[in-house]
């Protein structure tokens, strides 16, 4: 399911013009980007949260033997709700 398809599903329903709609989503997507971009967290109740995740600068060794650097980073993660997690059960 795309953004496009959650889009005319709610314009469907409540007969607001898909375009509106679709700026309503791309506004709510955009808020979640700055809201993590800034360092906070995302807790949607019912549905999930989405936060950021630190992982630490780390050496690997190739099978060459050879020791390679991974720089520390962020990554976005997400953990759902269990009413979402009981769905695939």
């Amino acid at each position: 399911m795309t953004t496009q398809d959650i889009a005319k599903i709610i314009s469907d329903k409540y007969l607001f013009p898909t375009k509106d709609v679709r700026d309503m989503l791309d506004l709510c997507f955009n808020l979640i980007k700055t809201t993590l971009e800034e360092g906070e967290d995302v807790n949607i109740p019912h549905f999930g949260k989405f936060y950021l995740r630190d992982y630490k600068a780390r050496k690997h060794s190739t099978f060459g033997g050879e020791l390679l650097s991974k720089p520390a980073r962020k990554r976005v993660k997400f953990n759902p709700h269990y009413s979402i997690l009981e769905i695939g059960k």
